[in-house]
């Protein structure tokens, strides 16, 4: 529908941007666009698709920030889980690491390996940027609120913690102890570090990664290998870019 209207290369750009919208919003927003333009007699152009689309610009800094979250999960995963990562993908809002369960047998190692991966998006963030963002906050489903229930599991329901074999049941998040709370701080600052040391020896990585993704908007096992160095490389034509 766009390929006679648009030149590729904004066609790739709106793509990228697109990650995450259903194909039905997309023919919607793409038929709604067209007949926008047919009625004002306007040239189809991208930034009308982007509109109806309810896509704005992308903020550059944004971009930059998330990539660099993600790229931390990934790289995270990938050297202490080899082979755990599926596919990491970069909206112009948010970003998604899908990966395989780190858990084989539920051992407190598992679990300690599961949290440094899951603080080390903000461990990323600090490194490369030199500040973190609420990114690694939110919903239920946010990294901090994943190792937060992960810490509070570990010590009430799987007996591997400090109240030894006792079940104590699942916490209400509205009465935690002040000791439970300490608990969590701690636990989850310690993986934060833990994660900053593992990220800054591959901190040269960590930002090819990151830069190749906001190229992409999409990074399958394939490529994120390739920048591991464990398969030939073909990257040439999606080299990474300084952003300021």
């Amino acid at each position: 529908m766009l390929a006679d209207k648009l030149p590729k290369s904004e066609i790739n750009t709106l793509a990228r941007a697109a990650v995450g919208k259903t194909p039905a919003e997309l023919d919607a927003a793409l038929r709604a666009a067209t007949a926008d333009a047919r009625r004002q007699r306007l040239l189809m152009s991208s930034d009308l698709v982007r509109r109806h689309l309810g896509i704005d610009q992308p903020n550059p800094e944004l971009l930059r920030r998330i990539a660099v979250h993600e790229a931390g999960h990934a790289l995270a995963a990938e050297l202490l889980v080899p082979g755990s990562v599926v596919k990491l993908s970069l909206s112009d809002r948010d970003g998604r690491t899908e990966r395989r369960s780190a858990f084989a047998q539920l051992t407190v190692e598992e679990i300690e390996t599961e949290l440094l991966i899951l603080m080390a998006g903000r461990a990323a963030e600090r490194l490369v940027l030199g500040t973190i963002s609420g990114g690694a906050g939110g919903d239920t489903e946010s990294d901090l609120a994943l190792a937060t229930t992960l810490v509070l599991q570990l010590d009430r329901e799987l007996g591997l913690g400090r109240n030894g074999h006792s079940w104590l049941g699942p916490a209400d998040m509205y009465r935690l102890t002040g000791e439970e709370k300490q608990r969590i701080s701690a636990k989850l600052g310690q993986a934060e570090r833990k994660a900053y040391a593992l990220l800054g020896s591959k901190k040269d990585t960590l930002e090819n990664i990151s830069n190749d993704l906001v190229h992409r908007r999409e990074m399958n096992a394939r490529v994120l290998a390739q920048w591991l160095g464990d398969t030939p490389s073909d990257l040439s034509p999606l080299q990474p870019i300084h952003m300021s």
